[in-house]
């Protein structure tokens, strides 16, 4: 309804299941949660895949948000991945372009993953199965997944996320260019990176 008043909304970011910020606002404006300076930002990296928990609460005329009327809880969690560059060997050698995470250089090793299922094709049967191909890839010393030919289901991703695995997604291939399919690939581009 549009000219129902906007809901109250409450956020907290859990630790380990512990409050670590909370806020509060209004449906359809920016809400900030702020961590304080005394809680440690936990990163997530490959060898710590740190996730964090958000609880979004909303409230109406006939509900609070101490009695809310409906809630979701996502996960999430802190990185910063750019390029900067090391310096390699004796000190006239070249420096090099690196990747980084979390302010640290990262020698990122992954396996292709075509998204193929031996009893789905391209649907994986079970949850259990998309685990696995990354507990897989893992246990093997990998700390990356290529997604090469689609874009998997959000359980996957989620996955990769706890589990510690990055994920180098392609965007898969779009076999003609014409000005019909440059618009739908345009169209799915965007999706995906949403």
């Amino acid at each position: 309804n549009s000219t129902a008043p906007p809901r109250a909304i409450g956020a907290r970011l859990l630790w380990q299941g512990q409050v670590v910020a909370h806020g509060t606002g209004l449906e359809g404006h920016p809400l900030t949660l702020t961590i304080g300076a005394s809680e440690p930002l936990r990163s997530w990296s490959p060898h710590e895949p740190n996730m964090y928990e958000v609880v979004v609460e909303f409230a109406t005329t006939n509900s609070t948000l101490s009695t809310p009327e409906d809630s979701i809880v996502l996960t999430t969690a802190f990185r910063d991945l750019g390029i900067g560059v090391v310096q390699q060997g004796h000190a006239s050698a070249q420096p090099l372009a690196r990747a980084f995470l979390n302010s640290e250089p990262l020698f990122i090793t992954g396996v292709l993953h075509q998204g193929f299922w031996p009893d789905g094709v391209y649907t994986a049967a079970t949850d259990a199965a998309l685990q696995n191909d990354l507990l897989v890839a893992k246990q093997l010393g990998f700390n990356a997944v290529r997604m090469h030919m689609k874009v998997e289901s959000r359980r996957f991703y989620y996955h990769a996320d706890r589990l510690g695995m990055m994920i180098l997604q392609d965007m898969p291939r779009c076999p003609m260019l014409t000005g019909r399919s440059e618009h739908w690939f345009t169209q799915e581009l965007q999706a995906m990176v949403r």
